[in-house]
């Protein structure tokens, strides 16, 4: 029998296999489209349905979870400051292609920003929890 650290589940935890779930529903079709060149922007432009997820640095990525979400093809990104200017900067063409499905755990601020940006290539959010406990709010946009 487990002894009562062994039983307690951390608020982190949930939040990053609440992630993997979403992001596994989310690549189950399109893993094998993503290709290997993932790790360079042009090969992630190339994919037409390429799965970003955007990571809050408040909210840490388990680095095992991290690699099974890039072994499935999804492109992490870490969330800068302003998502506004790295929504229209560098990685503009990645983020703001309509065939690619956006997954975060961000605060609500951030959220409503990207979400208004995704809004404008047509996109809309498909799923949205908020862990009141964290403050983190787990979102899909596709």
């Amino acid at each position: 029998m487990k002894n009562k650290d062994q039983m307690q589940t951390s608020r982190r935890a949930v939040l990053a296999g609440t992630g993997l779930t979403l992001a596994g529903t989310a690549l189950s079709s399109s893993a094998t489209d993503a290709g290997a060149g993932l790790g360079s922007q042009a090969g992630a432009q190339a994919a037409s349905d390429l799965t970003v997820i955007l990571q809050d640095r408040r909210y840490e990525l388990p680095e095992d979870v991290r690699m099974r979400l890039a072994g499935n093809g999804a492109c992490v990104v870490q969330l800068e400051d302003d998502p506004v200017r790295m929504w229209r900067g560098e990685l503009a063409s990645l983020l703001a292609a309509p065939g690619t499905r956006l997954l975060g755990a961000t605060r609500w601020p951030e959220f409503l920003m990207v979400r208004g940006l995704a809004a404008e290539s047509g996109r809309r959010v498909r799923y949205e929890r908020l862990d009141a406990a964290s403050g983190a709010i787990v979102w899909l946009i596709a």
